[in-house]
């Protein structure tokens, strides 16, 4: 074994590939749409009638047939078996083996879809052109029409039953949002319109908590389903899409384009009342359009976008370990030795809560509710690079570690 080398852990928000990184989804047509089922059982639609779907955490996405080439704007999933997508031309497919076979549900319309709300593998919404909403019972073999009283796209939908429902209704158009929010508590029969400010997007965790950006003011958070809103920060030029899994966290995807629309796209964590983090700022980025983006859990979360283009971030956090030592945390934790050939040994110096082992691929390898006398083992792993990810007193640290034996 190596002579002990004392590492210094440190947690400082910097670049953009520190946690979010690059997947092979061996398709160069835009992606629209990304839904985890699980945190390793991903799928995402996208144009030309693209689906992928990886089951190993994106170390491998394969091309499923949709037997369709219509683009797709939107994939959700009822559990690990049933799941529906929408598109162009009034187009909706549904899989009933996990999204390894599609088949065509007949709507008789030809309206570009845009938003799908599904409920159970019986009832879902859909929405689209023309104020189009939509509504079934019974999986899809009829359809109520449930049109909201504005001739415009319905970009974006969500219900929380079969009563009450949030749409989005505004022209698509990444340079000039200016769309309307309204709500249904009758199953769309009738619709009030909730805010009279222009909005980018909107995501509701329930019926009554939610997020709204709207254009011109920032983001706003409600308790109560709409009724009082609170500004809880500002928002880029154009929020693209927002995602949470609980009401404290925010991921949104924003478009800071210029006055010459010239695009330049940035992924941010908001953390109310506490920070926010992004890569606006980072050259890293630039070159890249997403799309969508979605979280299995609290640390494991995918984006897609143009060409193909998928990201994977397996610690839930904008932040990374670099070279330049933050004061606040040095000497926090002695790890020893690193490179190690399996037996890597903490310092007491702090509470150690839990320890996450994620390899160079992003996926989590190996994980210890507890380390019993400060060592814990790691022959079982592979040589190669991992990072270890510390929960201490509600932080996380995390440092590169080589594995050598």
């Amino acid at each position: 074994m190596r002579n002990s080398i004392t590492l210094l852990f440190i947690f400082l928000s910097i670049s953009f590939y520190g946690q979010w990184m690059p997947q092979n989804s061996g398709i160069n047509e835009n992606l629209n749409d990304v839904y985890c089922i699980t945190e390793n059982y991903v799928v995402a639609a996208g144009d030309n009638g693209r689906i992928v779907k990886t089951i190993d955490g994106g170390l491998h996405w394969i091309l499923k047939i949709s037997g369709t080439t219509q683009n797709l704007k939107k994939v959700q999933f009822v559990n690990e078996n049933m799941g529906y997508a929408v598109g162009f031309s009034g187009i909706i497919l549904k899989t009933s083996d996990g999204g390894e076979n599609w088949a065509t549900i007949s709507t008789g319309n030809t309206t570009d879809f845009y938003g799908l709300s599904v409920l159970s593998s019986n009832v879902y919404f859909v929405s689209g052109d023309n104020g189009l909403v939509e509504k079934t019972v019974n999986g899809g073999a009829s359809f109520t029409i449930c049109t909201i009283p504005e001739n415009q796209t319905i970009s974006n939908i969500q219900f929380f039953s079969e009563l009450i429902g949030y749409a989005q209704a505004g022209v698509v158009n990444p340079y000039n949002q200016q769309n309307n929010l309204y709500k249904t508590t009758d199953g769309g029969i009738t619709w009030s319109l909730l805010v009279t400010e222009p909005i980018d997007s909107f995501f509701f965790l329930n019926e009554t908590i939610g997020f709204i950006n709207k254009t011109n003011n920032g983001f706003f958070k409600t308790n109560d389903g709409g009724l009082t809103l609170t500004n809880i920060g500002s928002s880029k030029s154009n929020e693209i899409d927002i995602f949470s899994l609980n009401e404290n966290v925010i991921w949104d995807i924003g478009n800071q384009y210029t006055l010459c629309n010239c695009d330049s796209y940035c992924v941010s964590k908001r953390e109310i009342g506490i920070q926010e983090i992004d890569n606006c700022n980072n050259a890293n980025v630039s070159g890249f359009i997403y799309s969508a983006l979605y979280f299995a859990n609290d640390t494991t979360g995918y984006i897609v976008g143009k060409s193909g283009s998928i990201f994977k971030n397996a610690m839930g956090t904008m932040q990374q370990a670099t070279a330049n030592i933050n004061e606040f945390n040095k000497n926090l934790i002695q790890l020893y030795p690193n490179p190690t050939t399996g037996i890597i040994n903490f310092s007491d110096t702090i509470e150690i809560n839990s320890v996450d082992i994620v390899d160079s691929f992003g996926r989590k390898v190996k994980y210890f509710p507890k380390v019993e006398n400060n060592v814990f083992d790691l022959h079982e792993l592979s040589n190669g690079i991992y990072f270890c990810i510390i929960q201490s007193n509600g932080k996380k640290i995390t440092q590169k570690l080589v594995l050598e034996k």
